[in-house]
């Protein structure tokens, strides 16, 4: 991907110690590359972005690669992030995915707003 990959990171100071569980965020960047920029001729870009939302923090991973499309991925990697989210936080921890006009994908995690605690 040499010279074919852009990134951006676009996260508040107060947020940097936000607890996650292990290998969340590494898990969607991995996706974003192999999935979504990787297959795209030209690379792309990724940006992981965090914000509070109410009670919450989201975290975003959003690649401008090629969008959803028949991988044969087996998606092991995002079931493992739904299962640790409802293991640690119940209906309050979720993984959801969108589409990205005119190609890519978010995948954004939202979880409890706890501040330096461990995940």
């Amino acid at each position: 991907l040499s010279g074919r990959l852009q990134t951006r990171l676009d996260v508040p100071e107060d947020l940097l110690d936000c607890p996650l569980p292990p290998l969340t965020l590494a898990t969607l960047v991995e996706n974003a590359v192999k999935h979504g920029i990787a297959p795209a001729p030209d690379g792309g870009s990724i940006e992981v972005q965090a914000r509070r939302v109410g009670d919450a923090v989201e975290v975003g991973v959003t690649d401008t690669g090629v969008g959803f499309t028949d991988s044969k991925g087996s998606r092991i990697g995002l079931a493992n992030i739904r299962v640790r989210l409802d293991a640690l936080y119940g209906k309050a921890g979720t993984l959801t995915l969108r589409a990205v006009d005119p190609h890519g994908v978010q995948a954004t995690i939202r979880v409890p707003w706890i501040r330096g605690s461990p995940a």
